[in-house]
């Protein structure tokens, strides 16, 4: 709290002295009673200095109003509203006669011929100056040619670049599809021959003789028995969301009657369908057995975002 209130009283110090009335009144006070001064910072005491300043200085209420005030401010207006326009004045005249001076010099020195020790020495630097330059305009010419050269170079290798970006990034898209196919025929080839090591497993598995049962019956409630394990094998739950998302492209004619094909790679189901001279796969959700209406609705919804964001 202390430190706020000094620091507020010294910034208003500061404004008042640095004030141009308040300080051009101090300057004229001072001057007016230098000698009140004088006797304040003299070596008599402080009786001495009352007394001779009581009779011989400010004796009576005129000299206080005088001295103190009236004065000081007179000189204090003198010095705010008169002096400024002497002083412009007279710092116009000096600056003309140093212009004027500086003239003077110049034409003295255009008319004072140059000694020839000097002429040679100009003539020398003149010389020396168009070799230098000379040489930094060979210097940047060659710099020049040299990034015309670059561009031109790099321009002949974006032309082949382009083109065989885009034939490698075809090739991938290729490979990227046969790799769908191929992983797909594996997992049919997986599960077939899954089926038939079952088949053989469950036809070729040996059975006790102490049964004395019918063997036409046996024979046929085995054959039941295998068929009806074969029918739950093939109707998978992959199949049947196959079967559900194909009626539901031809129902909609999302993709305007396209050859498109719907395989299931483990449990990722992937859409193929051609566009612009190629197969092109993507990718439509993985297949989640224990929520199979959930899994139908993304898919079906991936596949209507497939062909809306396809590149035309």
């Amino acid at each position: 709290m202390l430190d706020d209130i000094t620091t507020t009283i010294k910034a208003q110090l500061y404004e008042r002295v640095t004030s141009p009335l308040l300080g051009s009144f101090l300057i004229s006070w001072c001057l007016i009673n230098y000698k009140l001064i004088l006797i304040l910072f003299s070596s008599l005491s402080a009786p001495e200095k009352i007394t001779y300043i009581e009779f011989n200085l400010f004796s009576s209420v005129q000299d206080y109003m005088l001295k103190g005030v009236f004065f000081p401010l007179i000189a204090t207006l003198a010095i705010i509203l008169v002096y400024p326009y002497p002083a412009a004045k007279i710092y116009e005249i000096s600056r003309n006669n140093r212009k004027k001076l500086k003239e003077i010099q110049q034409k003295i020195d255009d008319e004072t011929p140059i000694t020839r020790d000097e002429a040679r020495k100009i003539r020398k630097a003149a010389v020396q100056i168009q070799i230098d330059f000379e040489e930094q305009t060979k210097r940047k010419d060659s710099e020049i040619e040299f990034l015309k050269s670059s561009v031109l170079q790099l321009t002949e290798e974006s032309k082949t670049v382009i083109p065989r970006e885009k034939d490698l990034t075809a090739r991938i898209l290729e490979l990227e599809t046969m790799s769908a196919l191929q992983r797909s025929d594996i997992t049919q080839l997986t599960s077939a021959n899954e089926k038939y090591k079952e088949y053989i497993d469950t036809t070729l598995r040996f059975t006790p003789q102490n049964n004395y049962g019918s063997p036409d019956k046996k024979t046929h409630a085995s054959s039941e028995s295998t068929n009806t394990k074969n029918n739950k094998t093939n109707s998978t739950p992959h199949e049947t969301l196959i079967l559900k998302i194909k009626e539901y492209l031809k129902d909609t004619n999302i993709f305007q009657n396209q050859d498109t094909k719907i395989k299931a790679i483990n449990n990722q189901i992937i859409l193929e369908y051609p566009h612009q001279g190629m197969i092109e796969s993507y990718k439509l959700g993985e297949m989640d057995p224990a929520n199979f209406a959930k899994s139908l609705m993304e898919m079906m919804d991936n596949a209507k975002s497939v062909w809306n964001n396809r590149v035309r």
